[in-house]
This record gives structure tokens, sequence and C-alpha cells, in this order.
């Protein structure tokens, strides 16, 4: 697995590495099948290391007790306590652990980029438009001030939505 850190990449049911390194190559477009658990499993262990970070930078004075959070279970019990103070993505975060948003609807318009209307169980509605900068030329997302993480339970979710010509 060395070189990829992309959890849905870690995350995908493979049999050996040199199917690994075929699925890594080869992303779009090939039957892969996604371990869900570990997904979410991996998608909390990169969230937890940022929360972590701003919790020690809130918390000075706790920062081995931060440290010490491995899990959702640590994390609610460390936010819990009268004397930490936890800003509301700990609190996200220890609630919702790695799972994926349920995000109900999504359909994709072209208007000058890619843009993915959305509905969300317990959010709302929405729109993540996709675009290619014109300084930097990376792929940019204006996601309507919701997250990374919510974000990519949009992409898991049109991903699920696709019809992918040619498939039986």
């Amino acid at each position: 697995m060395s070189g990829i850190n992309k959890p849905s990449l870690n995350a995908i049911a493979v049999e050996n590495e040199g199917e690994l390194r075929s699925v890594a190559s080869k992303v779009f477009g090939m039957p892969v099948t996604l371990d869900s658990r570990r997904f979410e499993d991996q998608c909390f262990a990169a969230r937890l290391e940022v929360c972590k970070r701003q919790l020690c930078e809130i918390n000075p004075e706790h920062q081995l007790a931060i440290g010490a959070c491995s899990t959702p279970d640590d994390l609610r019990a460390l936010i819990e306590r009268a004397d930490i103070i936890a800003p509301h993505n700990a609190r996200a975060l220890a609630a919702e652990g790695g799972r994926l948003f349920r995000i109900d609807d999504v359909s994709a318009s072209s208007t000058g980029g890619l843009t993915l209307n959305w509905s969300a169980a317990g959010i709302g509605f929405g729109q993540a438009t996709f675009y290619v900068g014109k300084e930097d030329g990376r792929l940019h997302v204006d996601p309507e001030c919701m997250g990374r993480h919510f974000v990519r339970s949009l992409l898991v979710r049109l991903a699920d939505e696709l019809v992918i010509d040619g498939d039986a």
C-alpha cells in the first residue's frame, strides 16, 4: 500500500498486491469492491488527526488526553468532559465516526464545470460545483460550506448512481 494515501483506494477490497497496483493505476472504469467498514475507519482516522490538532490548540493543557484518542468512543468521552472546549467539527466527528453522509439524491448538470445537485437526510439540499482553477490548473469544488467529508459522501453516491455504458 506504499505511496497510496487516499481512503477510497486503501479501502478497496483486493486479493493481492498486484491487483492493488492495477486498481491504483486504473481506478476509473474498473470493477472494484469498496470495503465500506475499512473506508469509514480510514476516513475517521484522517479526520481525527485534523480534529486533534484543533482540540490541542484550544485546550493546550490537555494535549496528552487528546493525543490518546483513537476511536469515536474515545473522542465522545473526551468532548463530554466539562474541562474540554470542543468545536463543532469535534462534536460532528464524534457523532458520525467515519460514516458517509446519507445523500438521498444526486443529479449532474454541466454549466462551465460540473454541478452536482444534492439532497441529504437531516441537512437539506444544495449544489457542489467542480471546476478547473485558471491560476493553478487544479480541480476545485465550491461545496456551499460543506466540508471535504461531505463532498466525499456526495461523490460516493454519484458513483453508485452512475450507469456505465457497456456494463452488463
